[in-house]
C-alpha cells in the first residue's frame, strides 16, 4: 500500500499502519462556469470518487483506523443511521476483525 502521507513521511508506516479501501487520488478540476461567473478561479476536489460505492473523506479515515493490528475487538456504536457506522460495517467485515 502507498499513501501520500507514508511517501512523505516513511517512519509513519510502521507507526500508521493503513489497509487499501479508496482509489486515490481523485480528480480535480476547475469549475469553469462558477469560475467566469464568480471572476475567482473556483476547483473541487471529486472526494466522492474514493470508491466505487461508498464514496468521501471517512474511508480514508477508515484506512488508518482498519489498518492498525487489533489485539481487541473492535466495538464501534453511534445513531441509528450513522454514516460512520454504514461506512465502517461492509469494510470490517471483510477484515479479520473481533
Amino acid at each position: 500500500m502507498s499513501r501520500l502521507v507514508h511517501a512523505r513521511f516513511p517512519g509513519l508506516l510502521s507507526r500508521a499502519p493503513a489497509v487499501e479501501l479508496c482509489t486515490l487520488p481523485t480528480r480535480v478540476h476547475r469549475l469553469e462556469a462558477a469560475s467566469r461567473a464568480t471572476g475567482a478561479e473556483l476547483w473541487i476536489k471529486r472526494d466522492g470518487e474514493t470508491h466505487r460505492e461508498l464514496g468521501g473523506s471517512k474511508l480514508r479515515a477508515l484506512e488508518f483506523l482498519l489498518g492498525e493490528p487489533r489485539r481487541r475487538p473492535l466495538v464501534a456504536y453511534g445513531p441509528e443511521a450513522s454514516g460512520w457506522l454504514l461506512d465502517l460495517a461492509p469494510f470490517a467485515k471483510k477484515l479479520p476483525l473481533d
